[in-house]
């Protein structure tokens, strides 16, 4: 709540600040962040980052066969993309570069959420986003991406669509 008063310039005070609080509530998209679902990001975020610690070849061998692009939005900025696995360790995924595709950190954050947020359809290799999302990211929803020779075939994709499929109803 202290964000929507920062960003309306409104000092903080207690009790008068939560009148204007609930007349601001409208203004502003307040997300609920459980302690539990801040946990679950955290560590979803160090994992992901201690799979590259593990096995710095599979981002490597990645970013080479795409060179070093996004899939997605098309950005270079090394700092900016991750290789991100298409079958998930826990899907038995394997840190191959047959199994990875060069995703924008924000966008490879929807594409690991669960559920996700983002998927790729394997018929048509067109993106995806959840309605929440689709706003936000409207300038990628349904673009066509092209995997590289040596990337995941198609098929890979089908488990990950499934699930945003049906946490999705779409």
């Amino acid at each position: 709540m202290r964000l929507a008063y920062r960003r309306e310039n409104i000092k903080w005070d207690g009790p008068q600040s939560a009148k204007a609080a609930r007349e601001l509530r409208s203004d502003f998209d307040i997300l609920h962040i459980t302690k539990n679902s801040e946990k679950k990001r955290l560590d979803r975020q160090r994992k992901s980052s201690e799979r590259w610690e593990r096995n710095p070849r599979y981002r490597a061998d990645v970013l080479d066969i795409y060179s070093s692009t996004c899939a997605v939005s098309g950005c270079t900025v090394l700092d900016a993309i991750d290789a991100a696995h298409v079958l998930g360790v826990g899907q038995h995924g394997e840190d191959k570069a047959e199994n990875g595709i060069v995703l924008r950190a924000d966008l490879h954050r929807l594409f690991d959420a669960e559920p996700p947020q983002m998927a790729i359809d394997p018929r048509s290799m067109t993106v995806h986003f959840s309605i929440e999302c689709t706003g936000h990211f409207s300038a990628y929803e349904g673009r066509e991406i092209r995997i590289p020779k040596g990337g995941p075939p198609s098929s890979a994709f089908a488990f990950h669509w499934k699930s945003f499929r049906k946490a999705h109803n779409a």
